[in-house]
């Protein structure tokens, strides 16, 4: 990206959407990347909505294969301290959007899946 994501370190957030989108099917590479990467967060992270964009290693692998992060990998299970398990499902996109009320967030999480939708279909929301 070319700006940070601010909202991974966003303080004060109690709102919070998590999706999960896979490409549809003999959709143009290039488009669908354009549009995914045009979700944008505002620039500070305080007060408002924070939008975090994940591409998953598959799909960053088709859509810019000379820029892969050396370590990219599938996404992987985490198993915390007392056992609880966060799985690893693997799709193409996941957006974390996170605020200060739950009406900002809807809002903000159903621009984005309109935003992409000619793209992309939503897998778990």
């Amino acid at each position: 990206m070319r700006l940070p994501q601010f909202g991974i370190f966003a303080q004060g957030t109690v709102a919070h959407e998590f999706i999960e989108f896979d490409l549809r099917p003999d959709v143009d590479r290039a488009r669908a990347g354009r549009l995914i990467t045009q979700l944008q967060q505002p620039q500070v992270a305080a007060g408002g909505v924070n939008l975090v964009v994940a591409f998953g290693a598959e799909l960053w692998s088709r859509l810019a294969p000379g820029e892969v992060p050396q370590g990219l990998g599938p996404f992987r299970e985490v198993v915390g301290l007392d056992g609880k398990r966060i799985p690893a499902i693997q799709h193409d996109v996941f957006v974390w959007i996170s605020g200060s009320s739950s009406d900002v967030v809807f809002e903000h999480s159903r621009a984005a899946m309109t935003a992409i939708e000619d793209v992309a279909i939503v897998a778990t929301e």
